[in-house]
């Protein structure tokens, strides 16, 4: 049964006798199936909220858009009230995308941020640099860590304008030496260019 202009092209009805159909244009554009589960562009939703598309376009399906001065953000919490995140745009700090703990704002608690220039700050919300990591004090700044088989390094890259151009470049890496073997107090960090050391802190 269905609720409409007549010419199907605008209404409301059911399809099927377990759940419920909006339909523009003689398509189904969202269906509420009988667990609650809403779908838009599909009627055969697996979540809460499904939104689906088949088409080559490269918008974003979801968009959430403050028109005033305020955020532009959404939170995510389990059971265990009060904690969650909060992630969105800061509207009160030059639109910056922040991650907060907490389910307030993404002003409050904020962990990392991506300010309108691309710098990340962890730890800051006034990142400097491209990286700009502001530790507690109560732990390492940053951690390092190599896979199985792998070294733990840091690359240092020049260029022309920062450009990778392997002809020009300059590559420095900072590692530990994975050819000592035994405990991890008795490796070596080197710093040299991948073929030549330049420099070695013992342990």
């Amino acid at each position: 049964a269905y609720l409409g202009a007549g010419n199907s092209s605008v209404s409301i009805g059911s399809e099927t006798s377990d759940r419920l159909d909006l339909i523009t244009n003689n398509t189904t554009r969202l269906s509420i199936d009988t667990s609650g589960n809403v779908g838009i562009g599909t009627d055969n939703p697996g979540w809460q909220l499904d939104l689906r598309r088949n088409d080559t376009g490269n918008t974003p399906s979801l968009g959430i858009r403050q028109i005033g001065s305020g955020d532009a953000s959404m939170t995510f919490q389990t059971t265990t009230s009060p904690y969650g995140f909060c992630i969105g745009v800061d509207g009160s700090d030059s639109d910056a995308f922040k991650i907060a703990t907490g389910t307030g704002d993404v002003g409050t608690n904020t962990k990392l941020t991506i300010d309108t220039s691309g710098n990340v700050g962890i730890g800051t919300s006034s990142p400097a640099t491209a990286l700009d990591v502001d530790g507690d004090g109560s732990s390492s700044t940053l951690t390092v860590r190599g896979g199985t088989g792998s070294l733990a390094s840091i690359d240092l890259i020049g260029g022309t304008n920062g450009t990778d151009n392997s002809s020009i470049r300059s590559k420095y890496s900072l590692y530990l030496d994975s050819n000592s073997t035994g405990a991890i107090s008795g490796r070596s960090i080197i710093f040299g260019n991948g073929t030549a050391e330049a420099m070695r802190i013992d342990s």
